[in-house]
């Protein structure tokens, strides 16, 4: 994954990780922490950091969990100067924003 180093940022400070579901195929959203990740996962924290890594830790949370989100990545193929995206063109990046602000895990602050 191409923003391996932000989650590995994320997991090695001990916060909690929120992921998405790849192609939203099994669920929406995950939580990942690395005291999630078992002391015989040869590769640590870097293990968690790809999609199925993420999939086999983490753990699935439903949409009226009442969680926080503290910071947002994107991968994106381009930005503007305005901040304005462009992503793959598949419109999950909006989606799983969107449902974010309807459970209030994220805000205009």
């Amino acid at each position: 994954s191409h923003i391996s180093g932000p989650k590995y940022h994320v997991l090695e400070t001990g916060k909690t990780l929120l992921t998405p579901q790849p192609r939203l195929r099994t669920g929406f959203f995950s939580t990942l922490h690395k005291d999630d990740i078992p002391p015989e996962e040869e590769r640590g924290v870097l293990a968690a950091c790809t999609s199925a890594g993420a999939a086999k830790y983490g753990s699935p949370i439903s949409l009226d969990r009442k969680i926080k989100v503290d910071l947002i990545v994107v991968g994106s193929s381009c930005v503007t100067r305005e901040g304005a995206r462009l992503g793959k063109g598949e419109g999950f990046a909006e989606l799983e924003y969107g449902i974010l602000r309807w459970m209030g895990a994220v805000d205009d602050s």
